[in-house]
């Protein structure tokens, strides 16, 4: 039994011994990873506000040594923020790491709150005036310790200041524009949601239209508008914005037509009725098209747009037998077209030519049973001479929608305000109104 005893005591002796040494090894390896673990081991993440990099001022982190509930923990006391040049676009852009979370708060100089959420909330905030800001960003681990054996845990702030200088953009479709055509403005960078107001001669009062965070709208250059350079003048949020377009002649393109053949007697519009005088006023703050219009309608193109047609003038073969009838031509005033005229056989359908609503639909006078979309930014396409009517006023239509049915001729006319635009360039997708 002593015998026993002795060994037991033997025994635990020995088994205390292993304990302690184990301790102690298990102890020295997590003393050695223990002071091997440095700032280094911390994420590095760099976040970008605007154009400028921002560093910590701020943090707090906990690395594991051995599972969560040895590690070491390393800290940052709030610094100063971090002072930036002048912001000049109305959304500064924010890059945050796609391991973190994210949370932005921004304050106004009065110290109201403008904005609080995450990086992907910012994505759609957009300051409505110029002035000083501050910012604060937080990034924190996508774990917690009750998650993470290994992870580092922990949160990074950013703080910082900037004065938000906002100056719009204006950019001009093009820097030369034909008679007939469109030009396009695009005002980039405008602070709130305040329409812009222009001041150019070819349309004094274009409205604009939201279009990805920027404002567009679109001027209208008549047929017969004088050649020269047009002063481009925008404002908006107390700043200004300048440019110009040259306008340059349509080349002359005449037409004779005759009492004797019929052909004069073939329909036509020049001046607008007044019965749609009104139509010509609406001008929604929209833009419902997307991609080149369709036609209308095919037909024999009887009449095109912007041509000069004389009735009855005398043509060159009697005028080379009897050249003292030259002087009655010189009486014959020409008429322009404003429009494209066809031939079309009855019945045939008549789709709209793009996404809008109807603003007119009934019988317009001169114009027989009319159609009017409004397709937003005060461009309409006017259909005349129909048969059928399948609209109504109110209705909205997309593209191809039938709206009507022939009866013969028809006139197919373009406006932008109460100017009318060359049909062909808008059916075909060409030009200001279908550029990015």
């Amino acid at each position: 039994m002593r015998k026993a005893l002795r060994y037991v005591k033997a025994f635990g002796k020995w088994l205390l011994l292993v304990v302690v040494l184990a301790a102690l090894i298990v102890g020295s390896v997590e003393y050695f990873f223990y002071r091997n673990v440095s700032q280094n081991d911390l994420p590095v993440w760099q976040p970008v506000f605007g154009e400028e990099e921002l560093s910590p001022t701020e943090y707090h982190w906990f690395v594991p040594v051995a599972g969560r509930h040895l590690g070491r923990t390393f800290s940052m006391d709030k610094k100063a923020p971090a002072a930036f040049p002048a912001v000049l676009t109305s959304q500064p852009k924010l890059k945050v790491p796609a391991a973190a979370r994210s949370r932005l708060t921004l304050t106004g100089a009065d110290g109201s709150e403008v904005f609080s959420g995450t990086a992907e909330e910012y994505s759609h905030f957009s300051f409505t005036q110029d002035g000083d800001y501050t910012g604060r960003l937080e990034l924190s681990s996508q774990q917690d310790l009750r998650q993470s054996d290994a992870a580092p845990t922990g949160s990074y702030a950013y703080d910082f200041s900037f004065r938000l200088h906002c100056s719009p953009t204006l950019t001009v479709s093009t820097d030369t524009a034909v008679q007939g055509s469109v030009v396009g403005v695009r005002l980039s960078g405008v602070l709130g949601t305040i329409p812009p107001v222009i001041q150019c001669d070819l349309a004094r009062d274009a409205v604009f239209a939201p279009v990805d965070g920027d404002w567009v709208c679109y001027l209208p250059v008549d047929y017969n508008q004088p050649g020269g350079d047009y002063p481009i003048k925008v404002t908006v949020g107390g700043h200004t914005a300048e440019s110009s377009v040259k306008v340059r002649g349509r080349g002359r393109r005449e037409q004779d037509s005759y009492t004797a053949n019929g052909t004069a007697a073939i329909p036509y519009i020049g001046k607008f009725p007044k019965k749609l005088q009104e139509v010509l006023t609406i001008a929604d703050p929209d833009i419902y098209w997307s991609g080149p219009f369709t036609q209308p309608v095919s037909g024999r193109v009887v009449r095109d747009y912007a041509v000069l047609e004389y009735i009855d003038r005398i043509d060159a073969a009697t005028l080379a037998v009897a050249p003292e009838l030259a002087a009655i031509n010189e009486t014959i005033a020409p008429r322009r077209s404003v429009n494209v005229t066809m031939a079309v056989s009855p019945g045939r359908k008549v789709v709209a030519p793009a996404a809008g609503r109807v603003v007119f639909a009934g019988n317009s006078g001169e114009g027989g049973r009319t159609v009017v979309i409004e397709h937003g930014c005060a461009l309409k396409s006017i259909i005349y001479l129909l048969g059928k009517l399948n609209v109504s006023e109110g209705d909205s239509v997309a593209q191809g929608d039938v709206i009507g049915k022939t009866q013969g001729h028809v006139i197919c006319e373009m406006r932008l305000y109460d100017v009318p635009i060359s049909p062909w360039e808008v059916w075909r997708g060409h030009g200001a109104l279908f550029q990015e």
